[in-house]
Parts: structure tokens; C-alpha cells; sequence
């Protein structure tokens, strides 16, 4: 087994993939009726192995998935990382759900979003300060991707 793929039931799964299922969770989480939240066991607890395996220390994680590693974080010592024990997803589900009503949850939010804001203000204005100076300039914006069938290749390490 590489350390870029996890396998889960005969599953080959990239880490970017569960990566971006776990965000997708925490917000059907932060999204679904407290009521409700019940229905959301049967898409944890086949893949909460996995999910846990990804993490790291050392590492800066979107808001969604600290709130994720937080969830477990509460949910562990009372009863382990068992994703079969409906006590154990319960608590998961509702430290999860606590934490994204949090302000440090939504500042970590507002915060990604405004530094995406002027980062974009900065490139621009960079591009335009070049094109004064030099006539003859030519800015080409390059978007970096993995082929999906190639994406099992890739590791957090390594991006």
C-alpha cells in the first residue's frame, strides 16, 4: 500500500477524494435539520476509518474539515473511533454541528474568502504594474490539475 491511497473494502480512494467528501459532509451536517441528522449515519460510518486516517498534525485544514477533526476529537474519548456505534456517531454529528454554529467556524470562513479576494486584487494589480513597464508582455494564467485517474497518486505531502 503507498501512503497517497487508502483502502477501504477493496476501494482504491484518493486522499483528495475523501478530503473533499469530509467538507461535503460537514456542510450536509451544518445544513440538515437537527431532527434529521440520523439519516447522515449510512454516508459516515462505512468511510470514518478512513476519514480519520487522513489526518495530520502539522498541517492547516479548511474550516469544514478542522470541524470534522473536531467532532472526533470530542466524540473519541467517550467511546472510541467505532463509526458502528450509534452513540459515537451521534456525538460526532452534533460536535460537528456545534462547531460550525461557532464564530471561530464562520471567521475562518469570512477569512479564506477575503484572502481569495486580495490575492485576486493583488495578482490583477501585479499583471497591470508589469504592462506599464514593459510594452511587449504577455500574462498567461495556468490552472494545475491531477487526471482524475491519476489522482490516486497524489498525496497531501505533496501538493
Amino acid at each position: 500500500m503507498n501512503n497517497n491511497t487508502i483502502y477501504i473494502e477493496s476501494l482504491q480512494v484518493a486522499q483528495s477524494t475523501l478530503l473533499i467528501e469530509v467538507e461535503r459532509l460537514v456542510e450536509r451536517i451544518r445544513q440538515t435539520d437537527p431532527r434529521q441528522l440520523h439519516t447522515l449515519f449510512p454516508y459516515i460510518a462505512p468511510k470514518l476509518a478512513a476519514y480519520i486516517a487522513l489526518y495530520r498534525t502539522g498541517y492547516d485544514y479548511s474550516e469544514h474539515l478542522k470541524a470534522f477533526w473536531h467532532g472526533c476529537e470530542q466524540a473519541a474519548p467517550y467511546y472510541g473511533y467505532d463509526g458502528r456505534n450509534i452513540t459515537y456517531l451521534n456525538c460526532l454529528i452534533e460536535s460537528i454541528r456545534a462547531y460550525t454554529q461557532s464564530k471561530q467556524f464562520k471567521r475562518r470562513a469570512l477569512d479564506r474568502r477575503y484572502q481569495t479576494k486580495q490575492n485576486a486584487i493583488s495578482i490583477e494589480q501585479y499583471a497591470y504594474d508589469l504592462h506599464q513597464q514593459y510594452s511587449r508582455l504577455l500574462v498567461i494564467r495556468v490552472d494545475f490539475g491531477y487526471y482524475l485517474a491519476h489522482q490516486h497518486l497524489v498525496d497531501i505531502d505533496l501538493v
